[in-house]
């Protein structure tokens, strides 16, 4: 008598089967992951240049320069800008008010979006003399990215900002 030591048609077909239907959960799941992960890394991101932003403010008593316009980490801010093209650019202009955190050494490259496009980009947005009340240089701020998950904007603002509603 001869023994059989393989599998049957049937058995390897359900094994298939299986790992199909397994591989097609993972796939599905995937995108929600990964833009999950993107929103973490934009919340991150944006309290790493809160805290250059804060030590700054330890330094010098106020925030880098003064400025009227928002600043994007795709290049074009509000004041440089038609409304159709804005944003355009893939980093910061080299105007930026943020620009002198790297001067500072904070850091070697201003951290910038994941997508980086024009839906999904950091504004830094800061308030001057005769905006909201300031009575020296540049002493509020707004950083802001768009989500993916929510499609909202997530804000933070300066620590010396009283004005906290969402943009």
């Amino acid at each position: 008598m001869r023994k059989n030591n393989g599998f049957t048609m049937i058995e390897l077909l359900v094994a298939i089967a299986i790992i199909g239907l397994l591989a097609s959960v993972v796939f599905i799941s995937f995108p929600g992951a990964m833009k999950s992960a993107r929103d973490g890394k934009r919340k991150q991101d944006l309290s790493t240049i809160r805290t250059a932003l804060e030590q700054y403010w330890d330094i010098y008593g106020h925030y880098p320069t003064e400025g009227l316009c928002i600043d994007s980490s795709v290049g074009c801010g509000s004041c440089g800008c038609a409304v159709s093209n804005f944003p355009n650019g893939d980093y910061w202009d080299a105007n930026s008010d943020l620009q002198d955190l790297i001067a500072e050494g904070y850091f070697g490259k201003i951290p910038v979006d994941p997508i980086n496009n024009s839906t999904y980009y950091y504004t830094y947005e800061p308030n001057s003399v005769g905006q909201g009340g300031c009575q020296i240089d540049t002493c509020e701020w707004s950083l802001c990215a768009r989500l993916e998950k929510t499609g909202s904007w997530y804000c933070i603002y300066s620590a010396r900002n009283s004005d906290t509603h969402p943009k």
